[in-house]
């Protein structure tokens, strides 16, 4: 809870297309949760610093994912039955 506000000021930078405010606050979390996993203390400077750079690549990981035309079939498909 922390470093909850280090999260709404990262996705206040980022949009993804049919994606809700609290949905891309989710996946900020998910970058700060594997910052926690993953810091070192003696090979990273601060865990802020490293936290703001998992947090980021978090959000572009999802929104190159949600950009992807590749579920589009699958997403739009509708049943015959």
């Amino acid at each position: 809870s922390k470093y909850k506000e280090l999260v709404n000021m990262k996705i206040s930078k980022y949009f993804i297309i049919g994606a809700e405010k609290e949905d891309i606050f989710q996946e900020g979390m998910i970058g700060l949760y594997k910052a926690v996993k993953s810091f070192e203390n003696d090979k990273h400077s601060s865990f802020k610093s490293f936290a703001n750079l998992c947090i980021e690549r978090q959000l572009i990981t999802a929104i190159k994912t949600s950009n992807r035309q590749k579920h589009i079939p699958l997403n739009s498909s509708f049943s015959l039955i």
